[in-house]
């Protein structure tokens, strides 16, 4: 018997009911099945939704792959959702996320952040682009890209895009500075220090970092991100 702390990331049918989990802990990604035939508690497979933390009891009986057992869930942005729809656009958006590009390498940094991001969404709604934008930066930082030499260049493009009609230059450094701070902020900080800078932030300048990272990530990973089109 094993005892398995982690966040669900992805689950898949497997047969009639019966369901293929995959399961982000500290330091592995395992894999196991869920059959509904042979749960006492019939209600268990529901509680095997994305981005839900718990603590996962399972055995092989013999065999290569786990099963579970039993299970108990800590907390879950799934359940969040049928409380208020605001947290159905992060559910989706970090579960499809995740799913296109599934966590590697240095699987505690991505553990950490899901911990970090989803804890602080159920608290903190109030926080959810903020909490999304420092997701997706350091998911990008942690799958080894780095923009910090391109900083410049995209301050440029946003300025270019979104204020062309400037007139004062006074007007132009100051929001020059406005996103480079943001950038330099996501991109060369540890989280704990980008995280009290980025809270700070107006959303009107968030939402344009926002819609720009995700450019990046989309076009570093060749994928669509669908979820983006609930925002």
């Amino acid at each position: 018997m094993d005892l398995k702390k982690g966040f669900i990331i992805s689950t898949n049918k497997y047969k009639d009911n019966d369901l293929i989990v995959n399961l982000l802990c500290e330091d592995e990604i395992i894999s196991f099945k869920a059959i509904s035939l042979n749960n006492k508690n019939k209600s268990l497979i529901n509680d095997l939704q994305c981005l839900s933390f718990g603590e996962f009891e399972l055995y092989k009986g013999g065999l290569k792959n786990y099963t579970l057992r039993n299970c108990k869930i800590f907390y879950s942005l799934y359940k969040e959702v049928f409380s208020s729809r605001e947290y159905l656009f992060p559910y989706e958006y970090i579960k499809e996320v995740i799913k296109k590009v599934p966590p590697q390498d240095d699987l505690l940094k991505s553990f950490k952040l899901l911990d970090l991001t989803i804890s602080h969404i159920i608290q903190h709604k109030e926080d959810i682009l903020k909490i999304l934008i420092l997701f997706i930066a350091f998911y990008l930082r942690f799958s080894g890209f780095s923009i910090s030499e391109l900083i410049e260049n995209r301050v440029f493009n946003i300025l270019s895009k979104h204020y062309s009609s400037l007139n004062s230059q006074i007007e132009f450094k100051q929001l020059r500075d406005t996103f480079l701070n943001i950038y330099n902020s996501l991109f060369n900080k540890r989280y704990i220090l980008a995280k009290q800078d980025i809270l700070k932030v107006d959303d009107k300048y968030l939402l344009i970092v926002f819609n720009d990272l995700n450019e990046i990530f989309e076009q570093l990973n060749v994928i669509t991100i669908n979820s983006l089109n609930l925002f």
